[in-house]
This record gives C-alpha cells, structure tokens and sequence, in this order.
C-alpha cells in the first residue's frame, strides 16, 4: 500500500477511514502513517485506512 500511495504525494485525494473520510494534500507517506493538508494538517494512521484515491479538481462553471 505504501508505494502506491508514494505515487499519489503532491496530489488532492480522497481518503476513507474507519471513522469518516477527508479531503486534501497527500503530503507524506511513512511506514506507519500518512500526512494530509488543507485548511488543517491531519496525519493518519496506516492501521485505520480503507481506501485512498485521486481526488480531480472540479472545474468551475463560468456564470454569463
């Protein structure tokens, strides 16, 4: 699972834990935990990690 999520760091992602899911920057991936960023810097248990993916930037529509 590490290496994999080595090649999401610097990109938004959708994680999903046990207990609720988050939003942000996967900043770094360690051997136990991860470290996400947005508006607060959050880092994750390995151990209570369901599911990581990319999270693509919503583009927003242009109001005429």
């Amino acid at each position: 699972m590490k290496e994999s999520l080595q090649a999401l760091i610097g990109k938004t992602v959708w994680v999903e834990t046990l207990g609720q899911g988050i939003i942000g920057n996967l900043e770094e991936v360690n051997d136990k935990s991860i470290i996400i960023t947005g508006k607060k810097t959050i880092v994750v248990n390995l151990e209570f990690v369901v599911s990581v993916q990319e999270q693509p930037l919503k583009e927003k529509k242009n109001k005429k």
